[in-house]
């Protein structure tokens, strides 16, 4: 996963008893956005 959502800083994935399945994510805090070529970069 933080292959395609690089913004994310961790990503985990569990699986419960008996149908349940649980994502945590934390999401980076940019301090700036560098914009170059059309592409976005965050800068934390």
């Amino acid at each position: 996963m933080h292959t395609a959502f690089p913004e994310l800083v961790n990503v985990s994935v569990n699986t419960e008893i008996p149908n349940k399945v649980v994502v945590n994510l934390s999401e980076r805090k940019p301090v700036l956005t560098w914009q170059q070529d059309g592409q976005n970069f965050w800068i934390d």
